[in-house]
């Protein structure tokens, strides 16, 4: 009998054999893919204070992007307004802000946390969507490039993040890069009942 998953986006269950979820159509995740017969997929073998304190090292060291701000160095205003904006209830888990509005005001943007990356675009379907966040273990495996348009940050399979300015897009990308390196020296492969 094939092992089964959880659909990452829809919490749906169904069997590890198919390439994507029969519910909502999202891809299975790759690393589950690559070994299906070992049930085994990526998990975090880091605290979350391990995963802050190395992931902030890196929003860190891009802090010269515009609007790119650490928890530390983000006006608290921005912090209130994207944390309703992107439903996250303990802004002690944001780790990394980017501000994409226009005006300054934090409402959109994305938000680097301890359990993942979460996003809101500028406008509606402005650059479309088909997620707002995706956990560490989905992040690493993703391709990250330059959009359709020079202003997106491209997260492959249809998830997309609207920068605003297209000069920060390619340090937002190497950014984003140096942080899936980080993240897959700091994950380990286990089987789904959690034995090794």
């Amino acid at each position: 009998m094939p092992a089964k998953i959880i659909c990452p986006y829809c919490n749906a269950p169904y069997e590890l054999t198919k390439l994507q979820c029969p519910h909502c159509g999202a891809p299975a995740p790759a690393a589950m893919l690559l070994d299906s017969r070992s049930d085994s997929h990526l998990q975090l073998k880091a605290t979350p204070a391990e995963i802050a304190e190395r992931v902030q090292g890196i929003c860190e060291d891009y802090g010269k992007v515009d609007r790119l701000y650490t928890r530390e160095t983000a006006p608290a205003k921005k912090i209130r307004h994207l944390c309703r904006a992107l439903e996250i209830a303990d802004p002690a888990e944001i780790i990394g802000l980017y501000d994409s509005t226009v005006f300054g005001s934090g409402r959109t943007g994305f938000a680097i946390c301890i359990d993942g990356l979460h996003w809101k675009n500028p406008w509606p379907n402005y650059p479309p969507s088909k997620h707002w966040f995706l956990p560490w273990p989905q992040f690493v495996q993703r391709t990250i490039d330059v959009g359709e348009k020079e202003s997106y940050i491209d997260l492959g399979y249809g998830d997309q993040i609207g920068v605003l300015m297209k000069k920060n897009a390619p340090p937002l990308i190497a950014m984003f890069k140096e942080i899936q390196l980080t993240l897959l020296t700091m994950m380990t492969e286990e089987d789904a009942l959690g034995k090794k």
